[in-house]
Formats: structure tokens, C-alpha cells, sequence
């Protein structure tokens, strides 16, 4: 865990990060992160599952569509594996994605990373 968050450092050249595990994921509907961008690591569990754009329907998610309405084929669904490092991106080109349901009622352990600013920002907000 401590060589990704000096990895991810040196991938957006800042010298520090805002850092969380947890065994709670509670992200239920498919959605694009609202950070710059984020490092995923899932260590126990099921991984982020996640939509490539051909078989997600935008206006959906942009409408604020359930994700029955979102996916187009249940069977493209893609999951990251164990272990296995994601970076995603925010904005109109970012990745829906969503947990999967065994990962909302099983036992999970997700690593999150992410640029500081986005916290900093959401701190100011708070004020």
C-alpha cells in the first residue's frame, strides 16, 4: 500500500495524498468519480465493476436513470480483479462504474487514493 501511495506521488507529481480503506462500499448506481482522479485497489472481494462506453447508455446516467436504464447488455458488465490497480478519471470521458451487489453484502476491503485538491475543496465547501 505504501509503494501505491508513493507511486501515485510520482504519477501526479504532488508529495502527498488523501488516503482511505475501508470494508464499507456503498456506491449502488453506476456514476463517473467527481475527482480529477482516483487509484482503486480492491484487496478482498469482488472489484469495481465497470461499463465500456459502447454498452452504457449516458443520457441514462445523466438523467439520473436507475442502472437497469444505464446498462445496455447485463452480460458486458466488466469487474477489476483482486488486487489488480485502476485509475480512473473524472469528466464526460470517465468510466461508469458502480460496486458490485456482492461486494454491497459481503466482506470487502477497497484502498482508495486520491489527488488532495479534491478534498480540499470539498473541506473549503464545508466551512
Amino acid at each position: 500500500m505504501a509503494n501505491l501511495c508513493k507511486l501515485f506521488c510520482i504519477m501526479e507529481k504532488i508529495t502527498y495524498i488523501s488516503y482511505s480503506i475501508s470494508s464499507h462500499r456503498e456506491c449502488r448506481r453506476y456514476h463517473i468519480d467527481n475527482v480529477p482522479i482516483r487509484l482503486l485497489v480492491t484487496y478482498a472481494g469482488q472489484g469495481t465493476e465497470w461499463l465500456l462506453d459502447n454498452f452504457a447508455e449516458k443520457i441514462a446516467y445523466k438523467n439520473g436513470e436507475p442502472n437497469e436504464k444505464i446498462i445496455k447488455d447485463i452480460s458486458a458488465k466488466q469487474f477489476i480483479c483482486e488486487w489488480d490497480i485502476a485509475v480512473f478519471k473524472s469528466g464526460p470521458e470517465g468510466l461508469l462504474h458502480r460496486t458490485p451487489d456482492s461486494a454491497l453484502n459481503k466482506n470487502s476491503i477497497l484502498m482508495r487514493l486520491d489527488h488532495p485538491e479534491f478534498w480540499k475543496n470539498i473541506q473549503r465547501n464545508f466551512k
